[in-house]
């Protein structure tokens, strides 16, 4: 296998990414391009190449010599978006050079810490997004966004000790991988031979902001006689510029008490240090540091202080700190790093098993409303109750890096729309793509590609076709998980049964005891497969099929030059098996064609099938719906010609069957 290429999106405010990336990219294995407008670190890992990003948020002057402040600059979108302000060349250009490199590159999967911009950008390319999430209230409408949209959530903490609802919505998406350290596995460094008297306080600030001063930690000093106190990170303690070590592991393990605040790897490190801390969270969007240290508060972790104390206060803080006897292993950073880089191999690689989330695309116009009402009440129903398939096979065993398998997959609700007119309104569906007629007829071939691109945009991994007038076993859709799962690279096809007039299509007991496929199409027994020969390919049925989300991004899609009936799915079929790729039968996933009233052949669209019968010999060298052609020429309606064939000028419909 191709060894996976990795985009990997660091934000430039803070260290906290940066650090992040260092833990996590030696455990995964790929080659990684960086984007970041920070510098490459020194000891940046093999496989691995730093592209520098212009900055985003610099006043410019633009070609006009005007002042443009990005921030007056409509950077919200009106708060669709974070960050994208309008005219802004550095933002344009950060942009521009992340597409340019995935349009020159195999990119396999774009881990993004943080930016909701940069991973609707990636999506936008069709690269899957491993995105790295923060806690807080972060129920906006950018945020909800790229949840939507990304193919796994990492949260760098444990789930038993803060799930916010924001993340709680995506449950199946989201790896809790405990707080993610560089440090983790690291000895404890042997103590020095002299030590100084008195309890030794080690203040870690973090690289993104604080509202802490020199005043304020002099202050504290000088209130607690008996204390040693080294301070990481904040400017101008005792008049010198702040120090910033490398590697702040040595004085962790000293320190008896750490003071810091309650950003991501600052916890993270502790943890792993096994340290008594005081936690002070500092002022970030969305509240980040306050859910983290209200988690730490609750959990007996930590002394937390929702600001930093008054002088007089700190005798009684430090005090305290030295009598807890915290048990960091609860939060989870043996092996959080590992946990985050097997997510984003499994993205990366595809390894990922379909079926967590599987979409029904159903293509629908007025004229086969009532048999779509009753296909989405039977989706709707079994969705909730699915009737599970054989097991495929052993699977990876759970653990925190990624959700176990569930036997009850989310699924969505795609309706394409057909006629001029807009869809009702109350179809209580996820989403309605609206694909108004040609002149010719429906744009069914545009019409499924617009429906599979909406469905893996909503998040699919699965994506299942149903005409409009099918209804599905309760077993449909558990059998074509399992199917994709076997085959994942292949178009999978259930039988499907004809039903006479009358039926109660609502009731799945009724349904089972008509179960007769069609003779026309293999229908292998419930729970097993069958891959088609070459020469069945051209049997092939659109009325019920599946493929993965990765099969449909790789490719062949429907041609577009088909419009009205006829010959768009055989077309289809040819192109997957001029691939190599494999047409499989899928026994058990059953689903039922509602009786209306219809002709054979379809006299209403004998235009439709000598115009796209004679695309599909121009294509592939020989015609389809040969049956039907035939049939038209019993009628006088069609004759043969040199090249195939074409409709008799003077037919009048007088001699069609039944006229």
């Amino acid at each position: 296998m191709t060894r996976p290429v990795v985009g990997w999106y660091l934000h430039h405010h803070g260290g906290g990414h940066v650090a992040r990336f260092r833990a996590v990219r030696p455990q995964v294995d790929a080659d990684v391009v960086v984007f970041s407008s920070r510098p490459a670190p020194d000891d940046l890992p093999a496989d691995t190449r730093w592209t520098t990003l212009p900055h985003d948020a610099g006043v410019e002057i633009d070609d006009a010599g005007r002042e443009l402040d990005p921030a007056g600059a409509d950077p919200t979108a009106d708060g669709v978006l974070h960050w994208a302000p309008l005219g802004h060349r550095g933002h344009r250009d950060r942009l521009a050079a992340i597409a340019e490199t995935v349009a020159r590159e195999r990119i396999d999967a774009m881990v993004v810490d943080v930016s909701v911009e940069v991973g609707l950008l990636a999506r936008l390319l069709g690269v899957p997004v491993v995105l790295f999430t923060q806690p807080g209230d972060r129920d906006d409408e950018p945020h909800a966004l790229i949840e939507r949209l990304a193919a796994a959530i990492v949260a760098p903490w444990p789930r038993e000790l803060m799930e916010p609802a924001h993340l709680a919505a995506h449950r199946d998406l989201v790896a809790y991988t405990g707080g993610i350290s560089r440090h983790d596995g690291r000895a404890a460094p042997r103590e020095p031979a002299a030590e100084p008297d008195g309890t030794r306080v080690l203040v870690l600030a973090g690289g993104g902001g604080h509202d802490v001063t020199a005043d304020d930690i002099e202050e504290a000093r000088a209130a607690t006689p008996g204390t040693h106190w080294t301070v990481l990170g904040v400017d101008g303690v005792d008049g010198q510029p702040s120090v910033v070590v490398d590697d702040p592991w040595p004085a962790l393990n000293r320190a008896d008490v750490v003071v810091t605040w309650a950003g991501q790897n600052a916890v993270a490190d502790i943890a792993a240090a096994g340290a008594r801390a005081i936690v002070v969270p500092q002022t970030r969007p969305f509240g980040e540091q306050i859910a983290t240290a209200t988690a730490l508060d609750r959990a007996g972790l930590a002394v937390v202080e929702p600001v930093w104390p008054t002088a007089e206060r700190w005798p009684e803080v430090i005090a305290r700190a030295l009598e807890l006897e915290p048990d960091w292993a609860r939060w989870g950073t043996a092996g959080a790093a590992r946990r985050a880089a097997d997510v984003i191999e499994r993205v990366a690689g595809s390894e990922q098993q379909p079926g967590r989330h599987v979409a029904v695309v159903t293509l629908c116009s007025v004229a086969r409303l009532d048999h779509l009402r009753h296909q989405l009440a039977a989706v709707v129903r079994d969705a909730a109750s699915p009737e599970p398939g054989p097991e495929p096979g052993p699977e990876p065993g759970p653990d925190a890096s990624a959700p176990s398998r569930s036997t009850t997959p989310r699924v969505s609700t795609v309706v394409v729309w057909l006629d001029d007119e807009p869809a009702p309104s109350d179809l209580g569906v996820d989403l309605v793509v609206h694909m108004p007629p040609a002149a010719e007829g429906f744009r069914l071939a545009a019409a499924r590609n617009a429906g599979a691109d909406a469905a893996v945009g909503l998040g699919a991994d699965l994506v299942v076709f149903l005409d409009a007038d099918c209804v599905p076993s309760p077993s449909l859709v558990s059998r074509y998980v399992d199917a994709a799962r076997a085959e994942p690279d292949a178009v999978l096809c259930g039988p499907v049964t004809y039903l006479a007039p009358g039926v109660d299509v609502d009731d799945p007991a009724v349904l089972a005891e008509l179960t007769a496929p069609h003779a026309a199409r293999p229908a292998p027994p419930a729970g097993l497969l069958a891959r088609a020969g070459d020469g069945e390919y051209a049997l092939f049925w659109s009325l019920s099929f599946a493929l993965t989300a990765r099969a449909w991004r790789s490719g062949p899609r429907f041609d577009e030059r088909y419009v009205g009936y006829g010959g768009e799915d055989t077309d289809f079929a040819f192109a997957f098996r001029r691939t190599g790729r494999p047409l499989v039968w899928v026994g058990g996933a059953d689903a039922y064609h509602q009786h209306h009233p219809t002709s054979s052949p379809p006299w209403q669209h004998l235009d439709d099938v000598l115009r796209n019968g004679r695309l599909f010999a121009e294509q592939w060298g020989e015609w389809p719906m040969t049956g039907w052609l035939e049939a038209f020429a019993r009628g006088g309606a069609v004759r043969r010609v040199a090249d195939g064939w074409e409709r008799v000028p003077e037919w009048d419909g007088s001699t069609r069957p039944g006229a």
